[in-house]
């Protein structure tokens, strides 16, 4: 019995409540039709305390039973610099999306829900190259929170260089705001460090990115992290998997992963991935073919 239900059973019994309706003494009336009305409310409110515990319960079965028997997969493509497409089910997340303005070549046209920009540069604010397919994205392009479509999002501020000018003055001192993103997608966290150039990452950095599942991480030098510095901060992170990216010439790659101790490691398309797929892993190199 629904709650609607139940609220037109209760008025009901208290339009035919023969205790109501009885031409007995008129206190003695009232007090028998207030007692009888606590008696009803009392037992609708038991009824409604385990409805809700019904649903709670099956709400925690059917979550477990598709976490266990039905989890979603994760599907990570690469499209040079640090573009990366995520797809989670029917969400589609886009990290630094390549611009029409940049200078190298542009990757396919994408549909997203979600366009994630770390730096605003050509090279990766590109948001109009993701509106396509039906798909029009929301754009997150700076620190904060965010939930969108059961997506969590947090952006911290960084700083990166990618793109100045060594002689502009900003380049030695301040650089320029870069974004770190950590996203939370059916249990796992991924970290997407954009266009860092910080060798150090502050201790309340740190603790705000917390556990990393799959870490996203520029090697190549020139603005941002070289192979040396992204190494130390993966050994810092702990990641289960490390992603590459934005590492331009093939020698940063290759001192890359001979800092990790994974010069064998072969590209491949696309990485798919589960929760239990990261388990037990600990920094995995997986390098994904542009």
């Amino acid at each position: 019995m629904n709650y609607e239900t139940r609220f037109r059973w209760i008025s009901f019994q208290f339009r035919a409540s023969p205790v109501r309706n009885s031409a007995s003494n008129g206190a003695r009336r009232n007090k028998n039709y207030e007692t009888y009305t606590a008696y009803l409310l009392n037992n609708f409110c038991k009824d409604v305390a385990e409805i809700e515990k019904k649903d709670a319960d099956l709400e925690f079965r059917n979550s477990k039973y598709n976490e266990t028997n039905n989890p979603l997969i994760m599907i990570i493509t690469y499209h040079g610099i640090q573009c990366f497409k995520i797809q989670f089910g029917s969400i589609v997340l886009a990290f630094d999306p390549i611009s029409r303005a940049s200078s190298f070549k542009t990757p396919p046209r994408f549909g997203a829900d979600l366009a994630l920009i770390s730096t605003n540069h050509p090279d990766m604010n590109g948001t109009d190259q993701v509106s396509n397919a039906g798909k029009e994205p929301f754009v997150i392009q700076g620190p904060g929170e965010y939930e969108i479509k059961d997506v969590f999002i947090k952006g911290l501020s960084s700083r990166g260089r990618y793109g100045l000018d060594k002689k502009n003055p900003d380049y030695a001192k301040s650089g320029r705001l870069n974004t770190i993103y950590s996203v939370l997608l059916e249990n796992m966290n991924i970290v997407f460090l954009g266009a860092l150039g910080e060798s150090d990452l502050s201790e309340k950095t740190g603790e705000a990115i917390g556990e990393t599942d799959i870490l996203f991480l520029p090697i190549g030098g020139d603005g941002v992290l070289n192979a040396s510095e992204a190494a130390k901060i993966a050994v810092k992170l702990e990641p289960k998997i490390i992603i590459p990216m934005n590492y331009g010439e093939k020698d940063s790659l290759k001192a890359f992963l001979k800092e990790m101790g994974e010069e064998g490691v072969k590209p491949t398309d696309k990485l798919t991935v589960k929760k239990k797929d990261v388990e037990g892993r600990e920094g995995s190199v997986v390098l994904l073919a542009t």
